[in-house]
């Protein structure tokens, strides 16, 4: 059975959301990423480099590098997910608010 999935966010990212609406866009993506990561890893970091984002488990695992065209945010934003048994949570977090 398919787990459902809820994504939420923190303060944080909603005040980036709100300086910024392609935020939300972006945010949509990287609930995607993270729902397709989550059997290699819980946790998932975007991180700009450059002209790209880089996608990882915050160790030195990179599961995809993205034009910063296809995903611009300008933090790194941390996606951690839990299984609650019939559903999935994924929280989007600044990292301070880790």
């Amino acid at each position: 059975m398919r787990k459902t999935f809820r994504p939420l966010i923190t303060k944080g990212i909603k005040g980036l959301s709100d300086e910024d609406k392609n935020t939300l866009n972006a945010l949509v993506s990287m609930f995607r990423i993270a729902r397709a990561c989550y059997e290699k890893s819980y946790f998932i970091v975007f991180k700009k480099d450059g002209d790209v984002i880089v996608v990882t488990d915050g160790n030195d695992n990179v599961f995809n590098e993205l034009d910063i065209k296809q995903l611009n945010i300008s933090e790194s934003i941390w996606l951690v997910t839990e299984d609650y048994g019939d559903e999935l949570v994924c929280v989007a977090m600044l990292p301070e608010e880790y």
